[in-house]
């Protein structure tokens, strides 16, 4: 039947705000809204480090039937996401704290560094008088070691002129040794006869060298020339006895020289140690003077140095001051950051958290729904509300 003119058609139901409808659902649970802002506010702190938005919306979707949801009442997955919330506060409220210490050791680090400038300036007035006197004491100890470089220096040369010496005579004797065992093998060949006529006058004239150091009586001396140059066979009992007493005489030679030498060793041995010792304490006593010589050069610049350096000291010193100040500030304002947060934030989260449904008006457990249905429903209040809040 065709409606009547002038009759109104019924408007149809309004749709609920979605925004009153959580804020409704809210107060009956006994949570204000600034109580839900704050735990919203802290989900979406910029240090709740390892949360994507996809991650927030779903926590915040979870508070009205979660959080929310008196203490006694909650079934263990709303348990669960009010775990994961307090993880999220804590997690916050750590790294406030590690900013904390940072600052604090920012602080600690300006107020060392300012504290060791202001002794740097003591130093440096220290030094300045430190630098004089240790030039002074510097002049003395370079007059000393000059000193002593001298007379390591003399005692160096005496030992050289000493070991010069005695090594002559050494030496002579080694010499004449050899020259005895070389002139041996002369007699030898004469001796026994080995060479010709011609060739037996050349070893005895080397023979000759050594005859008159062997101590042999003159008649002996005359007789020598002759029987050494004749043939064994040719030589009469007389040539016997005067070979046999040269080659006694001169083995006996060889002998004493080879005593003289190794009687000469040891000393010879003492003398080239005294020159090497002498020579170590020249060589150590001028470098001393050198290094002394050096610390007296260093002394001398170090009273300018010093100067520059209070200077430095006293500039730098004026410099701490607006560091410490800045540092001070950023200190405070970390430890305000973070108990404005536990004082608001977390305060209001553990209210929630804590909060038990009225002795008298026990709200019904929430009936278990599909998991999936859950966290869309979720997701739907937490777009209204946002959009709520962004139309007001």
């Amino acid at each position: 039947m065709a409606p009547k003119k002038g009759t109104k058609r019924a408007a149809p139901p309004a749709a609920e705000d979605p925004a009153k409808k959580l804020l409704t659902l809210l107060r009956q649970r006994g949570i204000s809204k600034t109580n839900y802002e704050a735990v919203v506010e802290a989900i979406n702190h910029p240090l709740a480090a390892g949360l994507d938005d996809l991650t927030r919306q779903m926590l915040i979707a979870t508070l009205p039937n979660g959080l929310f949801v008196a203490k006694s009442d909650r079934l263990e997955p709303q348990q669960i996401s009010v775990t994961m919330l307090e993880e999220v506060f804590q997690g916050i409220m750590s790294k406030m704290q590690i900013e904390i210490s940072e600052a604090s050791q920012a602080l600690a680090a300006e107020t060392a560094s300012m504290a060791g400038s202001e002794k740097l300036v003591e130093e440096a007035q220290a030094a300045l008088q430190a630098a004089s006197d240790a030039a002074n004491a510097r002049k003395g100890e370079l007059a000393e070691a000059t000193k002593t470089m001298m007379d390591a220096k003399a005692l160096h040369s005496q030992k050289e002129t000493e070991q010069k010496d005695g090594d002559a005579a050494h030496e002579r004797a080694k010499q004449e040794k050899q020259e005895a065992e070389d002139l041996s093998q002369d007699f030898r060949v004469l001796r026994d006869g080995e060479a010709e006529e011609a060739e037996a006058k050349i070893h005895y004239q080397k023979l000759t060298k050594i005859l008159g150091r062997l101590g042999l009586e003159e008649s002996m001396l005359q007789a020598i020339p002759t029987c050494m140059v004749k043939k064994p066979s040719a030589r009469g009992a007389f040539d016997a006895m005067v070979v046999t007493q040269l080659e006694e005489a001169l083995t006996k030679k060889v002998q004493q020289l080879a005593e003289e030498v190794a009687a000469g060793e040891p000393s010879a041995t003492a003398r080239a140690a005294a020159v090497t010792e002498a020579h170590d304490t020249f060589h150590a006593a001028k470098q001393a003077q050198q290094q002394v010589a050096e610390a007296l050069s260093a002394a001398n610049g170090l009273q300018e140095q010093r100067r520059k350096d209070l200077e430095a000291a006293r500039a730098t010193l004026a410099e701490h001051a607006p560091s410490v100040k800045v540092a001070t500030d950023a200190k405070a304002k970390k430890e305000e950051q973070l108990q404005s947060f536990r004082d608001y934030n977390f305060a209001c989260f553990q209210e929630a958290r804590d909060k038990e449904a009225p002795g008298s008006k026990q709200s019904a457990p929430a009936v278990p729904e599909d998991p999936m249905a859950l966290a869309a429903r979720q997701l739907a209040q937490a777009a209204q509300l946002e959009a709520a809040e962004a139309g007001a």
